[in-house]
């Protein structure tokens, strides 16, 4: 009798036994798995990228949903628990992080020359990137990358490329041979002139380096990087208080000497936007001096940093209004030679979120041309109101962030599948009729 009752528990036992042989057994197996993994790649477990996806850390914010997800989150937040006492993030703050993954420097925006990058030894094994025409692509702001691609700019040389950055509709022999690399597309024109792609073609691509913040890789003509917590952008209040401070230790050396109101350089006459009937109008109440074809001349040397020297104003007119588009007319024709900007191209929004703080004077923020003159010629005449206009340089300062470890980098994480970007996203990185608008309020 004492045997049969034993014979339950015994197979009771069994079962309990194999159950956590097989227990065991499974997770040795997910341990190998991951072990192989983090050792294969140290620097990201895959836990890691499991927390990335779900809500990325400050310096994991690569993608533009990354970022998404991380203002939503700040947004939910109590005003006293925010990161940022705006509330809000830069929206370059991408760029930001690329940098910080991609490039072994310390300093983010840290530049080399052509020759410094060469030395790096690059394995015939790196990734190969084709990319269609080498005076377009910015090869003197390689920087140090992480990860190591080639280079071919000749298509003969592109069979095994990893990769293809195109700054126009690849012919049909580029095409054919690129067929199975991740397609890119560059382009540092606003979407009313980038280069027309042929529609067989436009599904292909799953990068964007645009200067649209919200492109895959934004290729941005300039940052502004805050002294303290350059991941948010700057709020009302600080700004409000800029404006009340006696900005004029960081007015110009050169300030006196400032004898002419304002200048402006171009080239094209025929912008989307109308530019020039704007300037055609602006000139009824203020002086402006127009250089370039058949107009004044541009001083030898520098022309920008000879007007620095002569204009308080500089008219850092885009030649199309369309989100995001801020160029080197603002960043380094007006800011970086001591004018203050008075601009069109994005509009207040993208200026205010993506600009140096009180950096600027946009027309959107005047109801008449008239209004706006009648400003310029109070800060002409108000040595301490126009100080105000540099007082953001206590903050922080401009940066050029480089593009070429970002798109390589990108290219290392898709092809190890890290990383997955859609598809069917042409339109969306460059429709004129979704990212522009006109100027139609300024010529009434």
């Amino acid at each position: 009798m004492n045997i049969k009752r034993e014979r339950p528990k015994v197979l009771i036992k069994s079962i309990l036994l194999i159950l956590l042989l097989l227990f065991y057994v499974y997770y040795a197996v997910i341990y190998a798995k991951l072990a192989q993994h983090t050792a294969l790649r140290p620097v990201i477990s895959l836990l890691q990228i499991h927390f990335r996806r779900t809500l990325p850390t400050l310096h994991e914010i690569i993608l533009e949903e990354d970022l998404r997800q991380v203002q939503q989150e700040e947004w939910r937040k109590p005003p006293a628990r925010r990161h940022c006492t705006s509330g809000i993030f830069y929206p370059l703050l991408r760029v930001f992080t690329q940098n910080a993954v991609f490039t072994i420097n310390s300093e983010c925006f840290q530049q080399n020359t052509i020759a410094e990058v060469q030395e790096q030894m690059v394995p015939e094994t790196a990734p190969l990137i084709f990319i269609d025409q080498r005076f377009y692509f910015p090869f003197g702001e390689k920087q140090k990358c992480r990860f190591l691609c080639r280079i071919t700019t000749e298509l003969e040389h592109a069979q095994n490329a990893s990769a293809a950055v195109f700054t126009r509709s690849p012919t049909a022999a580029m095409a054919m041979i690129l067929k199975r690399a991740i397609w890119a597309f560059h382009s540092m024109e606003s979407p009313l002139r980038m280069h027309e792609v042929h529609p067989d073609y436009k599904d292909q691509f799953s990068i964007f380096l645009t200067s649209n913040p919200n492109s895959t890789i934004p290729a941005v003509y300039g940052a502004f990087e805050a002294f303290n917590q350059p991941e948010c952008l700057i709020g009302d209040d600080i700004r409000r208080r800029m404006e009340l401070e006696d900005g004029r230790k960081w007015l110009p050396s050169n300030f006196k000497q400032k004898n002419r109101l304002i200048a402006w350089v171009v080239s094209n006459m025929n912008a989307e936007n109308h530019r020039k009937l704007i300037v055609a109008r602006l000139r009824r109440w203020v002086p402006i001096d127009i250089y370039g074809s058949h107009r004044l001349p541009c001083p030898d040397g520098d022309c920008h940093a000879k007007l620095g020297q002569m204009y308080k104003f500089y008219l850092a007119f885009e030649n199309s209004n369309c989100r995001g588009y801020l160029t080197e007319k603002l960043f380094r024709d007006a800011l970086g030679v001591g004018m203050v900007p008075i601009v069109i191209g994005g509009s207040p929004e993208d200026y205010y979120r993506i600009a140096p703080p009180n950096s600027y004077i946009h027309i959107g923020q005047f109801p008449t041309l008239g209004k706006l003159a009648e400003f310029i010629h109070y800060l002409d005449r108000n040595d301490t109101a126009y100080s105000a206009y540099f007082a953001w340089k206590a903050l922080g300062t401009l940066k050029t962030p480089p593009i070429f470890c970002r798109i390589c980098g990108f290219v290392h994480k898709i092809l190890s599948r890290e990383m997955t970007l859609p598809t069917n996203q042409f339109a969306r990185h460059t429709e004129p009729t979704k990212l522009c608008s006109h100027s139609e309020r300024w010529l009434t």
